[in-house]
């Protein structure tokens, strides 16, 4: 059970399952991602019988607004191989994504609120925290740059934040 509760929490997201916006996909995701990454295997209880509730905040923990952001992230990131030998790398991404069925269109155009929400995740986990700029702050500084890459566009699928990231990845370690 804690194994279970371990994981619905990873950056604070078992939260997220009281909101009615993305209740449906934080239960879907939740069985996907714990099926898919094996969570129930994952961790051995401590000598104090205690599991670790994971963050994947880069330098400090933060509370997800996209559930379940850091599988989606890691299952993503897992074909920038492939997609750096493409000329196209947000089509291959895509592509890739595809192939493993995702179900809420999470492979294809994704609503607007929830691509910020997923945005703002991602600036968390990919931008390490700062003194000077708050997490908000930082999501926003990504969006724009990601906007920018893109000619002006918003993106508008989680790969596609992906791919325009690695694209400005030097500026953003720099700078963000």
């Amino acid at each position: 059970f804690a194994q279970l509760l371990s994981h619905a929490d990873r950056n604070q997201g078992l939260r997220l399952l009281k909101d009615e916006e993305v209740r449906q996909l934080w239960l879907y995701l939740y069985r996907r991602s714990f099926t898919d990454t094996h969570a129930g295997n994952a961790q051995p209880l401590s000598r104090a019988g205690k599991i670790e509730v994971a963050s994947d905040g880069l330098g400090s923990s933060f509370s997800a607004r996209f559930p379940f952001s850091f599988y989606l992230h890691s299952v993503i990131d897992g074909f920038r191989a492939a997609a750096a030998q493409s000329n196209s790398p947000a089509d291959v991404l895509s592509e890739q994504v595809s192939r493993l069925r995702f179900s809420y269109n999470l492979d294809g155009k994704v609503e607007d609120s929830l691509l910020r929400r997923y945005a703002y995740d991602f600036a968390c986990m990919r931008c390490r925290a700062s003194p000077s700029l708050t997490r908000d702050d930082q999501a926003q500084l990504l969006w724009t740059l990601l906007r920018l890459t893109n000619g002006g566009s918003d993106p508008r699928r989680l790969t596609e934040i992906h791919a325009l990231f690695w694209k400005c990845e030097p500026i953003v370690v720099a700078y963000i």
